[in-house]
């Protein structure tokens, strides 16, 4: 019964969510976009406008930060202005739908054609708008897209499910 009672512990300990103490929130600067790269290439994967917010961990030894919820990202650290507290972040959305289907179409620009669709619940970090129209970054994807407001939540506290 003690090993059934530990392993059911730490499958629920491995499958809770747990924040990281040393998460921290960043902004873009104000004076301009900054470009962003890919983890894994270095490569130019497009750019974030100014006064984006995201969270990070910690600054990399060759002076980028990994976006944490988008982890294929990468940012200069000396393109941002950083705080400690965690919950000055608040550009991130939740999607919800009432579409049978539960999806969202993610869009290239307003109204626009369809680059893919989010399930209901997804998590997007606002960067920009156009009207009703949010600019999102998927977090897993690295995607940069257009969501209609109307089916995202209100602007939270991100990191809720890292």
């Amino acid at each position: 019964m003690k090993k059934v009672l530990l392993a059911l512990g730490l499958l629920l300990l491995c499958s809770t969510p747990v924040m990281s103490q040393g998460v921290r929130c960043a902004r873009i600067a104000n004076d301009g976009q900054t470009s962003v790269f890919d983890v894994n290439t270095g490569e130019l994967a497009g750019y974030l406008p100014e006064m984006t917010e995201f969270h990070y961990t910690a600054v990399r030894s060759d002076g980028y930060v990994v976006i944490h919820e988008s982890p294929t990202l990468m940012v200069a650290a000396n393109q941002l202005v950083s705080s400690n507290y965690i919950n000055s972040c608040k550009n991130h959305y939740t999607v919800q739908t009432q579409d049978l289907d539960g999806y969202v179409n993610v869009r290239n620009a307003p109204d626009g054609d369809i680059l893919t669709t989010l399930p209901n619940g997804a998590e997007v970090i606002g960067i920009g708008s156009s009207g009703n129209w949010a600019q999102i970054l998927t977090p897993t994807e690295g995607l940069w897209g257009y969501v209609h407001y109307d089916l995202l939540s209100i602007p939270h506290y991100g990191v809720q499910n890292h």
